[in-house]
Order: structure tokens, then C-alpha cells, then sequence
């Protein structure tokens, strides 16, 4: 890739957070905390599209760009050189992390460098954005390894992403920026939870316990409470790389990348490219670097198998779907591939093997495989199973956990390597009605009886059907109990009516109109229960 292009989303990005920051100040109390590109003027893009030096980027790689594993004699040279590169006098301070821990070599010391802004002056608690890369490299005994792209390229990105900003964040900005270079990001010998990502923990647990204070204002908050950005790079540097959203919680912010690419791209202020940079793919997978995995954290929810505790948004259910193993047909040769979440392959073309659906999605996009549809969505099995839902009215057929979402998938995907596109896309969509109808109606069966309503326990349901059900569940849950509070207060009344015999009449009339809007609150409630269902879409 081109690391000028990629150096100029980033400051765009970061322009664009400061000036949507500014602009909301200017007008209003609300503080834009999503960057707003549309905010930021054709001048400074093209300014920032033209200002990188590749003579410098050069000068950076040559020093950056050498053996460096943690503990050396290297690795403290390339610290030095990262820290030479920032004015400290005007524009920066800098801050070492420096601590001590135990690895399969023995103790070995470790340097975190933290550089933030001085700007803005008077504000210690103002909104913080945050790059980071580590600049160890990974130690091997039998050859020497400088690890350009992981991760050299992006220490030097940085640096000049820094001295580019620094003018802006000068001139009034509201933000603060702040840089971390990890040390002991890879690990001895093997990577595991104690020997890899050294300089990450240890920072992570001394920011948890940072808080900061205004001294004018007395106002205090914690230090992870003023960050609003936090980006990792990582890997950047190869040839043609395509770079896509794993993380669902940040996901607005990836997509601000893409417009900015689009933007730069409409305006030629880059050059045309059949595939862009930033892809609206999402790729799940075990992430293990200078941040948590996504994947894991919801793999180890104490709430997983509690659907209505623990709700998850679509997004994330695909995400979760993504990992199901899937059957490709390659049409290229490669050794056995190695992730965090496995090992897949080896590829021969023409025989099949088995993937993860977002490595099969990849690899097809890629065009470089057809895929096997699964059993459970040929024509024939999809209309058993329509017929079975059709048959019976108290209960659900069993299918796959997510097969909305693989359906979806391979559908928009892959069609082409089914014959029955159409025919399954149609019975898929047929069996989500008919199964959703079912669902709606078994509530609303529950929860007629006003008095209580008894534990319901419905099988084969899967998580997304869960997920488009649960407001209107929650909704009506809310309206039962509504309703119970006015029947406990038309008792109340009641009672207090046969002790006094003259409010008779009135403790009737209280009770008459009472009862009516029990009635039409509970036939409202159901109503609304079934015309969510017809407009849920499953797109």
C-alpha cells in the first residue's frame, strides 16, 4: 500500500474528529464525539493528501526498521530515535513506562513510550485520541528478523502523522492526541496469555488506576473516561493490502475511513483503484494483539446461553455466526493457513476442505473457491421443513443456530454456485415468516392471562429470532405490569368502598372505567405484538 495514502486517512480522521469537536462548541453544548468528515474543507484535504515526506518516511524505516526484540541493545536505540523525533519544548511530552517482568528467558525490562500533547493547556480532562503500534520485533535465535511491516511502517506512519497534527492541535484544539509505542508486544517462544503482549498489560492496568484532575475546576475523571479514539496499527506495509472491520463496537468509526477513502477518490485526490482500501467486509476472527478480542469476550459471557438477558444486536449474532465451519471447493494451492481461532487447509484445487464462513466468504470474494451449500439449505430439505412448520401450530422445527445468517450470507455471496438460488432465497424467507408468526402468536397466548403470566419455555428458537422478538416482548411485559399496579388500585378502591357505603356509586364508576382500560391496553398490546412481526425485515 501506499503508507502516504494510509498516513493521509488518518490525519483526516483525526482532523475531521477535532473540527467536528470545534464546530459543535461554536454552536451548541453537544460535543460531536463521531468524527464528521463532511466538516472538514477541500483545502485541508488536499493539504493533508500532499504534505507527507517520503525522504523522512525513508529516514524513519532505515532506523526504525533493524532487529529490536525486547531487552537488546536495539531496541533502546530505536527508542531513542522515536523519542528524538518529537519537539519536546513546544509541542510534546514525553513519558517512559518502564517496568520489569518475567518471560521465558528470565526478567527482562520493558519500555512503553507515551507521548501526548501539550495542547489543550487548560483542559487535563479533555477528550483524548489515541495511536499506538508496538516497536519490538519478534525474537528468532536462527536468523535476524527487522520486521519492516510489523511493525516499522507503522511507528514511522505515525511519527509523521504527529508532526503533521501539530500545528492544529497548537491552534485551539479541544483534543488531545496521544502516542503509544508498545514494547513486548510479541513473544519469546510461543504466544500465549503470559508470553506475548507484555507492554499492553502492564500499561492497561496503570491507566485504569490513572485519574485526572482539573486543579482550577477541582473536577476529576478517570483516564480511560476522557479517550474517545483509540486506533491500533498494525501489519500495514505489504503490497495491495485490503483492510476490514473486526470489531462491532467500533464499526462506525472503520466506516468513517471508507468515507474518507470515497471522498479522496471522488475529488482524485488518489488514485483510482478497482478495490478499495477499506472494505465494508467484516472479518471475525481471533484478534490477539494490543487489544481485547471481540470474539472472546462474547465467547466467555456468563450470560451466552441466556438470549434475553444477554442482548446481543444482529450485528453481532453474524459475527457469531461467521465461525461455523463451512465446506469450499479452492481453486489454488497453498500450504495449511495458521490463525489464532485454527489451522486451515491444506488448499488443493478441486478437493474439498473445510473453513470458517468468513474465511469462505473471503476466499470467494476473492474468487478463489466455490462453496458447498449446506445439506440443511438445498431445495428439497427447506421444503421438509416448511411443510413440518406449516403442520403444527404449539411448536418449531429444529434447524441450525444461525441459519438466517448463514442463508443471508451465502445467498448474497454465493449464489452462483447453487442452481436453486431463487427457489432457497424464497422457501428461506417463507419459513422466517412462518416461524416468526408462530412466535408472536405463542406470546400473545402467554400473556393474556392478566393475573400472572407462568414461565414460558418455547424450544428451537435461535438467537436471531430472539433478538427481532424481544422489544415487543419487553413492551408488553411493561404493559402487564402497568396493568397489574391499576387492578392493585381498583382493589384498594373496592375495599375501601364496602367500609364506606355512600361512595358506592363512585367506587363503581371508578372500577367500570378501570376494567375498560385493562381491556383495550391488553388488546393494544397484542395488536402491536403483530404488526411488529409483519414489518420485521430480514435483509
Amino acid at each position: 500500500m501506499n503508507i502516504k495514502i494510509c498516513i493521509s486517512f488518518l490525519i483526516l480522521l483525526i482532523v475531521s474528529a477535532i473540527v467536528s469537536s470545534a464546530k459543535s462548541d461554536n454552536g451548541s453544548n453537544n460535543v460531536i464525539k463521531s468524527p464528521n468528515f463532511s466538516l472538514v474543507k477541500y483545502s485541508l484535504m488536499k493539504k493533508y493528501t500532499e504534505a507527507t515526506n517520503h525522504a523522512r518516511l525513508d529516514k524513519h524505516l532505515k532506523n526504525l526498521a533493524v532487529e529490536r526484540h525486547s531487552g537488546s541493545e536495539e531496541i533502546k536505540k530505536v527508542a531513542k530515535y522515536i523519542v528524538s523525533q518529537f519537539d519536546t519544548e513546544q509541542h510534546w511530552d514525553v513519558e517512559f513506562d518502564t517496568f520489569t517482568d518475567k518471560t521465558p528467558f528470565g526478567q527482562k525490562e520493558f519500555n512503553n513510550i507515551i507521548v501526548t500533547s501539550k495542547y489543550p493547556l487548560d483542559d487535563p480532562l479533555a477528550p483524548t485520541l489515541i495511536l499506538a503500534a508496538h516497536y519490538d520485533s519478534k525474537y528468532f535465535k536462527e536468523f535476524k528478523f527487522l520486521a519492516t511491516v510489523d511493525s516499522a511502517v507503522s511507528i514511522a506512519m505515525i511519527i509523521e502523522i504527529a508532526k503533521s497534527m501539530e500545528h492544529v492541535l497548537m491552534n485551539g484544539s479541544p483534543k488531545r492526541l496521544k502516542l503509544i509505542f508498545f514494547d513486548g508486544e510479541e513473544a519469546f517462544i510461543d504466544w500465549t496469555e503470559t508470553d506475548s503482549l507484555y507492554g499492553s498489560r502492564h500499561l492497561a492496568k496503570k491507566f485504569a488506576n490513572q485519574t485526572l484532575v482539573n486543579e482550577n475546576t477541582g473536577e476529576s475523571k478517570p483516564f480511560y473516561d476522557t479517550i474517545e479514539l483509540f486506533m491500533l496499527l498494525d501489519l500495514i506495509g505489504g503490497p495491495d493490502p485490503t483492510f476490514s472491520s473486526a470489531h462491532p463496537p467500533t464499526a462506525p468509526l472503520f466506516k468513517k475511513m471508507m468515507d474518507i477513502e470515497s471522498k479522496l477518490s471522488s475529488k482524485r485526490m488518489i488514485s483510482y483503484r478497482p478495490n478499495k482500501y477499506f472494505t465494508g467486509q467484516f472479518l471475525p476472527g481471533e484478534i490477539q494483539d494490543d487489544r481485547i478480542s471481540e470474539r472472546k469476550m462474547l465467547r466467555n459471557s456468563n450470560n451466552i446461553k441466556d438470549d434475553f438477558q444477554q442482548p446481543f444486536t444482529p450485528f453481532q449474532i453474524e459475527f457469531l455466526a461467521e465461525d461455523e465451519s463451512i465446506t469450499i471447493v479452492p481453486n489454488f494451492r497453498m500450504e495449511e493457513l495458521h490463525f489464532l481461532s485454527g489451522t486451515y487447509g491444506p488448499f488443493v484445487p478441486a478437493l474439498p476442505v473445510n473453513v470458517p464462513l468468513w474465511l469462505a466468504i473471503t476466499l470467494k470474494k476473492k474468487k478463489k473457491c466455490k462453496i458447498q451449500f449446506p445439506q440443511w439449505l438445498s431445495l428439497e430439505r427447506l421444503t421438509d421443513k416448511y411443510e413440518a412448520e406449516n403442520n403444527v401450530e404449539t411448536s418449531f422445527e429444529s434447524m441450525p443456530p444461525y441459519y438466517i445468517e448463514i442463508a443471508t450470507l451465502l445467498l448474497s455471496v454465493a449464489s452462483d454456485d447453487t442452481p436453486n438460488a431463487n427457489g432457497i432465497r424464497g422457501l428461506i424467507e417463507d419459513i422466517i415468516n412462518r416461524r416468526q408468526n408462530k412466535l408472536s402468536d405463542t406470546i400473545i397466548e402467554a400473556l393474556k392471562p392478566v393475573q400472572s403470566v407462568d414461565p414460558l419455555r418455547i424450544n428451537n428458537i435461535t438467537m436471531m429470532e430472539i433478538n427481532r422478538i424481544r422489544p415487543t416482548i419487553c413492551s408488553g411485559l411493561n404493559h402487564l405490569q402497568k396493568i397489574s399496579q391499576i387492578e392493585q388500585s381498583v382493589s384498594s378502591t373496592s375495599q375501601s368502598s364496602q367500609q364506606q357505603p355512600s361512595s358506592s356509586s363512585q367506587s363503581s364508576q371508578l372500577y367500570n372505567t378501570t376494567s375498560t382500560t385493562t381491556t383495550t391496553t391488553t388488546t393494544t398490546s397484542t395488536n402491536n405484538l403483530r404488526n411488529s412481526n409483519n414489518n420485521t425485515s430480514y435483509s
